[in-house]
């Protein structure tokens, strides 16, 4: 019995000492981020989560660090890769976006805007220009849907705004079509199929009948005479 008790014991003593580690090693992987090892940080993440596969908070800040790294990538100029991050920080934020625990899912639910907006502004240009559109318009869904569940979300109005200011910067410098190339005038016009005004001619002239020749007609009596 005592070796039972003693066993409990070490068991309820261990527990916070779990729990702290998650938190620690939370934090580790956080800081990481921040100072720009990004790699390590997922990997210090993806580790945390083989331990604590059922903590949502492992993906929320999973997709900060996709977020963060996707920033750093297209301040860097590196736009591709940058979007790659954006889409993994959308596709992670989505994830928690409808999660039973409410802050948490309007916080996921702006991260993922907040993803969408950085990406859409990377294809806000002459060369992407309908991509781009799409693209804003998307993000400006994503705010109007999260200031719905819940109006007074900070930042949330603000980011929103500014979305709409780029949109309409961007519809308001609309790159030209280029002009079609007059083909048709370059290429030989196409063959007149030639047909008679005159088909199917008939006369009431007695012992009579009307030939048409091209767009003429005349008349020939029977025998040959005309």
């Amino acid at each position: 019995m005592r070796k039972l008790i003693a066993a409990l014991l070490i068991i309820v003593c261990a527990a916070p000492v779990f729990a702290a580690s998650f938190d620690t090693r939370l934090r580790e992987a956080h800081a990481l981020a921040s100072q720009g090892n990004f790699d390590e940080a997922v990997s210090a993440l993806d580790e945390l989560k083989v331990d604590y596969p059922d903590r949502p908070s492992i993906d929320y800040v999973m997709g900060g660090v996709h977020y963060k790294k996707g920033a750093g990538l297209a301040e860097a100029g590196d736009a591709e890769g940058a979007r790659t991050e954006f889409d993994e920080a959308v596709r992670t934020f989505t994830g928690l976006s409808q999660h039973e625990d409410q802050r948490l899912a309007l916080d996921a639910s702006f991260g993922r805007a907040n993803a969408m907006t950085q990406e859409a502004k990377l294809l806000a240009a002459p060369e992407t220009f309908k991509e781009g559109v799409q693209a804003l318009r998307n993000a400006e869904q994503a705010y109007v849907e999260l200031l719905k569940r819940d109006p007074a979300y900070p930042g949330a109005q603000q980011n929103l705004d500014h979305v709409r200011y780029v949109l309409k910067q961007l519809l308001q410098n609309k790159p030209e079509e280029p002009e079609q190339q007059q083909d048709e005038e370059q290429q030989p016009p196409p063959k007149v199929q030639v047909f008679s005004l005159f088909r199917g001619a008939q006369t009431e002239v007695p012992n009579a009948s009307a030939v048409v020749d091209g767009d003429t007609v005349r008349l020939q009596q029977q025998g040959g005479g005309q």
